[in-house]
């Protein structure tokens, strides 16, 4: 792990190995760039929230529970 990575960037990539939900999936692919380091994800933040409401509205209860961690 380097400084700038983003913990949240590496739980989407551990959730990703784990969960093939549509929705999650879907997510993380558009979230990935924009949290690749701790200051994308700050600067993209507000992006990344709305994706993430987004997922959790088409989302199912295999996708909920990567989106919740």
């Amino acid at each position: 792990m380097q400084d700038s990575d983003s913990h949240f960037h590496q739980a989407i990539d551990h959730w990703r190995q784990l969960n093939l939900a549509p929705s999650f999936i879907q997510f993380a692919n558009k979230a990935d760039g924009l949290s690749a380091s701790m200051p994308l994800l700050l600067h993209h933040h507000g992006q990344v929230l709305e994706l993430w409401i987004t997922a959790l509205d088409a989302g199912d209860n295999e996708a909920l529970k990567p989106l919740f961690e």
